[in-house]
């Protein structure tokens, strides 16, 4: 199946690399699994110049961006990337988490392929 890991948490990069396992689960926003195509949000976000990718090939891809920029996307339950051609297979979501945090804190996303 082809597919991505998606994990948002709330830390910037270099926290992130010097976390515990314990520590990044303590701040993780979500996690989920998607389809082929459950990256284009993140491109997106890229292009608009709202988050910086850091790392390419899937092994992870790794971006970094703000709250301010990830929090519409949860709304109403939603998981980005969901869509015609990206079947969401499975995601644990901290809405209470994402909904505490201010809008100017940083947000860590790996994205694992899963082919």
């Amino acid at each position: 199946m082809l597919s991505y890991v998606i994990s948002m948490t709330k830390m910037d990069p270099e926290e992130f690399a010097r976390a515990t396992p314990e520590a990044r689960r303590a701040q993780l926003l979500g996690v989920w699994e998607i389809g082929v195509l459950g990256l284009d949000w993140l491109e997106d976000l890229v292009t608009a110049e709202r988050a910086e990718k850091l790392a390419d090939g899937g092994f992870p891809h790794r971006y970094v961006t703000r709250i301010r920029h990830l929090r519409h996307l949860f709304e109403g339950g939603g998981v980005p990337g969901v869509g015609p051609f990206s079947r969401l297979h499975h995601a644990e979501l901290h809405p209470d988490r994402i909904d505490s945090s201010g809008d100017d804190e940083p947000v860590t996303v790996e994205a694992w392929d899963q082919s």
